[in-house]
């Protein structure tokens, strides 16, 4: 998923998707569905070498109907 060491994340307020693009041209590299909308800024981390990205997906219902719950997601980027 890391193209020469760049890529940006995209997590939506009113979806539930979470996605990775290159950042030197803008194609699609991987999408994955959240359990509730990603109401927060998706951070990466590295952990005992590995790669991560973390996103809090929260659905409060109230401002767009979307489901209640929260969840703490962690991916792993290759």
């Amino acid at each position: 998923m890391l193209v020469n060491g760049v890529v940006f994340f995209d997590g939506a307020v009113f979806e539930t998707g979470l996605r990775a693009f290159a950042a030197d041209d803008g194609r699609k590299l991987w999408e994955t569905d959240l359990p509730f909308s990603a109401h927060s800024v998706p951070g990466p981390y590295v952990w005992r070498g590995k790669r991560y990205i973390m996103v809090c997906a929260g659905g409060h219902g109230k401002v767009d109907g979307s489901k209640l719950g929260g969840a703490v997601m962690a991916f792993s980027v290759e």
